[in-house]
């Protein structure tokens, strides 16, 4: 069984189970155009709505946004509103751990002078275009929770989530896919 977080399972296998069944929704939506008309505007979750940093902050700061909204990534964009990378949880570890065997003492002081862009691996969570074609969003939530999205002048305006598009192809074409069963988180499987 494969899981995800947001309260979907999958019961699949294996990992090869389930990038089959991500390239049946990719083929679905290619396929499925005139029936269900959807485009990456339908997904996203706006700037406005979610928390994100900025690439000046601080390590500490950071931190602290990461703690308060529970995730474990967080977009990261420059003062113009460029898309920069993601900061994950693992990111702040590895800077805590020196040599791969020990954790160095860091102090407060350190972290509120550290730019989170010493930690940032930009090329982690590529960016899609608004005006890409949803198979490029659902092509990158296969190794990604959530897919930051740019418009054309590759400023950052929200992100979609994996388990949004899930959920409405699940909710739209879910019948359609035999041998695949869905259940709420809550559910008990026996």
């Amino acid at each position: 069984m494969v899981s995800f977080s947001y309260g979907v399972k999958f019961f699949c296998e294996n990992e090869q189970s389930l990038l089959r069944i991500y390239k049946l929704f990719v083929f679905i939506v290619y396929n499925t155009r005139e029936v269900i008309r959807v485009n990456i505007a339908f997904f996203l979750l706006p700037k406005s709505k979610i928390a994100f940093l900025y690439d000046d902050c601080s390590l500490r700061q950071g931190l602290e946004k990461i703690r308060h909204y529970g995730y474990t990534a967080i977009p990261v964009i420059s003062k113009d509103n460029k898309y920069v990378g993601t900061v994950s949880e693992g990111d702040f570890l590895w800077y805590l751990v020196d040599d791969g065997k020990s954790i160095k003492k860091t102090k407060i002081s350190d972290m509120e002078s550290t730019p989170i862009s010493r930690i940032l691996d930009t090329k982690k969570n590529p960016p899609v275009g608004i005006t890409s074609p949803i198979e490029d969003l659902v092509t990158s939530s296969i190794n990604q929770n959530f897919v930051p999205v740019v418009d054309d002048l590759n400023n950052f305006i929200g992100i979609v989530t994996r388990s949004d598009i899930l959920k409405y192809y699940y909710s739209n074409l879910g019948s359609a896919l035999p041998g695949l069963t869905f259940v709420k988180a809550e559910q008990e499987v026996v």
